[in-house]
């Protein structure tokens, strides 16, 4: 049922899997939602408006009387090969949509009241770290803890402007309709499966619609800064894949794939999948976030 708020809703990056669902759930809540898009020509059931990021343009009509900002705009990191162009642009996608924003917001007379922002639990760099990673740990010296530190720097920045902000460290997130979920098991057409290197990794997912759930949570209730958005339940990816045979009927699980042949199809993006760290959801659920699927087998079972 409808909230009945009348509060305007504007998000950027709308047309990715989060956005199109989070756009669906805020209108189903009385929200009114717009979205900014590279193409407003675009059929759309929301009002769009033009930004192109690559230019720094942006239609900043979007932004009149707009009470909440959610960005959510970013390259994706696990589509292609990671050459050199694609990380300048996986980069430059996240600093310079937020840059773009900010610049846009701090010319307004009236501002929004608030401001919640994508960020990615690859801030902690992938590795082998044991005990869950809270908030407060500091980032990884790799390409994705580099990329998130200069995303949520950008992201920080609203803060000066004044009016809350929320940053989301995003885990891996499942749907049948998208994202990692189809990617991951894409075999499974062909009636197996396999974990990807030792299997022994950390997994840290969250459903599509717990996902959904933080944003709207974010958006009604007056919290504050960083919050890790995964589910409790830590979850390897051997756990991950025998649940998802488990699921599949007629799916067989086989051995896992090489290292060595997943760093030969993948190149230096292989640590996507041959690397994790668990991750803490404590955060959230003590500021009063309940999970709808907190774990993996109520949330492979679930049909979003």
């Amino acid at each position: 049922m409808p909230d009945n708020n009348s509060d305007k809703v504007l998000i950027a990056g709308g047309s990715g899997l989060i956005g199109r669902h989070l756009a669906k759930a805020l209108t189903n809540d009385g929200y009114k939602v717009r979205i900014l898009t590279r193409n407003p020509g675009r059929q759309s059931p929301y009002p769009v408006f033009y930004w192109d990021i690559d230019k720094m343009q942006m239609d900043e009509s979007a932004l009149a009387g707009v009470d909440i900002v959610i960005n959510l705009a970013g390259e994706p990191i696990a589509d292609k090969r990671w050459t050199t162009t694609l990380k300048k642009k996986i980069l430059d996608s996240r600093v310079h949509s937020t840059a773009l924003l900010h610049d846009a917001i701090s010319q307004r007379p009236t501002r929004p009241k608030a401001f919640i922002a994508a960020s990615g639990i690859g801030f902690y760099g992938q590795n082998t770290k044991q005990t869950p990673y809270l908030e407060s740990d500091p980032p990884g010296d790799d390409f994705l803890g580099k990329t998130c530190v200069a995303w949520e720097n950008a992201s920080h920045k609203m803060e000066a402007l004044g009016f809350r902000t929320v940053i989301l460290r995003t885990g891996v997130v499942l749907s049948r309709e998208g994202g990692a979920l189809p990617k991951m098991t894409m075999t499974r057409k062909l009636g197996f499966v396999n974990a990807l290197g030792s299997g022994k990794q950390y997994f840290p997912w969250i459903h599509i619609d717990d996902m959904v759930g933080i944003y709207r949570f974010a958006i009604k209730n007056p919290i504050e800064g960083i919050f890790n958005a995964v589910a409790p339940a830590l979850t390897t990816q051997n756990e991950f894949i025998n649940m998802v045979a488990e699921h599949l009927k007629r799916t067989i699980r086989l051995p896992n794939v090489p290292a060595f042949l997943i760093k030969i199809l993948m190149g230096e993006m292989a640590v996507l999948v041959l690397e994790g760290s668990p991750v803490s959801s404590e955060k959230i659920i003590k500021a009063g976030y309940e999970f709808k699927y907190p774990y993996l087998s109520s949330g492979l079972g679930s049909g979003s």
